[in-house]
């Protein structure tokens, strides 16, 4: 029996890889690798070894290495624990869709696009493995379809979306469980990648609207981000009211009107990136939907899925989870039209995106819990965020007027003369979403509710007190602790505007495709700044912290909402 020592044995494998290279050099690196592999397997084993003996005969001494060993490598913060940018290749079967999707706004330009989806293959998507490939092979079909759309404008649609897209489509959509169309969480928060090695931001997949589109894309992103401390103190002031802890459930509000006050900042940036003629003119309408909208009334067919045309509400921001959550933590209570809105377009949501707002609203109320206990603290805290949100939602409605209400009157204005252009690309302002978001509601009206009822959540100074309602079922805190550790909405690393030529991401970036809020935002450090060669015609400004808006759920994104 051989009882050479490990060193022994690896003295032994490297005169072997000697002895064997001598005969045959050219078998040497493939001997070198064999009998490396080999050796290490060999070691691997040994270790294994030595290991169940320590648990056999010294179980305290073996807990006490585990403990020493998670210390020593305790998980890194959520953001690192995420850090995964969202894939941006598909294996090999799947490069028809991955080279049109590459290519949209030329083919789409060029009036190609139709033609090269007619002559793409039948494939099936059982070679998709993993929610990361399953996401965005969703992200490049959306992007696809909604070429293939509105590759003419509002004048010339289709009401069928060929087999060879269509089937493929649905399948993945069903496992994803997202409706077969461009939704906030494909369009902003998996539709992202690093630039470069210093972090800077690009799209992965675009369509027409040049640089205007992907600022818009950007800053959305980064509102999003900008929530993700926010989104960390639901959790917390859901434990706090539990505990209780007013200590706790007071610095959790506070963080949450910070965040939310650092959206409505980083909303400000989309003045900076986006040109209003050609949001309005060019990229509305690659981000309107087949219900509630004039240009495609009977809704569309997905052959080879269903013979009925299926009707789908376009990309919004009230698609966004965010304030989803804020309000239902917050017990905003919008009016019956508005409610109905927005928890449609939580089905526009990704499944555990739902699961966590159904977690708030199953939730003790915060509302009652400050009534109830009569903390003069806890009141004004909780005022401050329902101040702050509502100053978001008003500075929102601002950003309609200027990239909607105002620039369709510029385009009434301009009507009978050459339609705008952005790049190569001419193309006739829709009319049909003129007074209405791609999400299908009434843009105005609908902002000014929703604002206005957050408003009326401020709780007056002498409320009587109230008991908690018992209805409510207790907080999952299990559920909620496990949304905490694994999604990009989990990180409060700072994130500053520098005046560079890119927009970075520096540090650590969440996997925006892939996990739990994969839709609630990237969260780490990022860069963006106002002009450079990317980026189309801006002016530089100051510096100033950068976050994103959510497209949310008050409708906050593709309205630019």
């Amino acid at each position: 029996m051989d009882r050479r020592s490990p060193c022994n044995t690896q003295a032994a494998s490297a005169n072997s890889v000697s002895n064997l290279s001598a005969r045959n050099p050219k078998r040497q690196p493939q001997v070198q690798l064999t009998l490396l592999r080999a050796h290490q397997l060999g070691m691997q084993l040994q270790l294994r070894k030595i290991q169940a003996t320590k648990i056999q005969g010294n179980r305290k001494t073996l807990q006490l290495r585990q403990a020493e060993q998670a210390e020593h490598e305790k998980p890194p913060p959520a953001a690192l624990a995420t850090a995964r940018q969202s894939l941006s290749e598909l294996p090999a079967p799947y490069g028809p869709w991955m080279e049109i999707a590459n290519n949209l706004p030329h083919l789409i330009q060029s009036h190609q696009l139709r033609s090269q989806v007619y002559k793409m293959p039948q494939l099936s998507s059982q070679h998709l493995k993993g929610h990361r490939e399953l996401h965005l092979a969703h992200l490049a079909l959306s992007f696809i379809t909604m070429g293939f759309i509105w590759q003419e404008g509002e004048e010339e649609t289709v009401k069928l979306l060929p087999r060879n897209l269509a089937v493929p489509y649905w399948e993945i959509s069903q496992m994803l469980g997202l409706p077969p169309i461009l939704v906030h969480a494909d369009f902003v928060l998996a539709n992202w990648k690093k630039k470069n090695l210093n972090g800077n931001l690009d799209t992965i997949f675009s369509l027409p609207g040049g640089e205007s589109l992907r600022g818009f894309i950007l800053v959305t992103l980064l509102v999003e981000k900008a929530a993700v401390p926010g989104v960390k103190a639901i959790v917390q002031a859901g434990n706090a009211i539990l505990q209780p802890d007013k200590e706790a459930l007071h610095k959790a509000l506070q963080e949450m009107a910070k965040a939310i006050k650092e959206m409505t900042d980083a909303l400000k940036r989309m003045h900076d990136y986006v040109d209003p003629a050609v949001f309005y003119a060019v990229i509305r309408i690659f981000l309107s939907g087949w219900k509630d909208n004039p240009a495609m009334p009977g809704g569309l067919i997905y052959e080879g899925v269903s013979d009925e045309p299926m009707s789908y509400s376009g990309g919004s921001g009230a698609q966004s989870t965010v304030l989803h959550a804020f309000d239902e933590l917050l017990t905003i209570r919008h009016s019956k039209e508005s409610t109905a809105f927005l928890h449609r377009m939580r089905d526009y949501m990704p499944p555990h995106h739902r699961a966590f707002i159904e977690e708030i609203q199953s939730a003790p109320s915060l509302k009652q819990h400050i009534l109830s206990s009569g903390n003069e603290k806890l009141r004004i805290a909780y005022n401050q965020c329902v101040s702050v949100l509502a100053d978001l939602r008003t500075y929102h409605i601002a950003i309609v007027t200027k990239f909607i209400i105002t620039a369709a009157a510029n385009a009434k204005a301009k009507k009978g003369k050459p339609s705008h252009w952005a790049g190569n690309f001419q193309i006739n302002p829709p009319s049909s979403l003129q007074e209405r978001g791609t999400g299908g509601s009434g843009i105005l009206s609908f902002l000014k509710s929703v604002r206005d009822t957050t408003r009326a959540g401020i709780i007056q100074e002498k409320s009587p007190n109230r008991p908690v309602s018992s209805s409510k079922s207790l907080l999952k805190t299990h559920f909620l602790h496990q949304v905490a550790s694994t999604n990009p909405c989990q990180s409060n690393v700072a994130f500053s505007v520098q005046q560079s030529a890119e927009i970075p991401w520096s540090g650590r970036e969440a996997d925006h495709g892939s996990r739990i809020f994969h839709a609630c935002v990237p969260i780490n450090q990022g860069k963006l700044s106002p002009k450079d060669n990317s980026l189309p015609g801006e002016t530089t400004r100051s510096n100033r912290v950068f976050q994103t808006r959510p497209r949310t759920c008050a409708g906050t994104r593709s309205d630019p909402v």
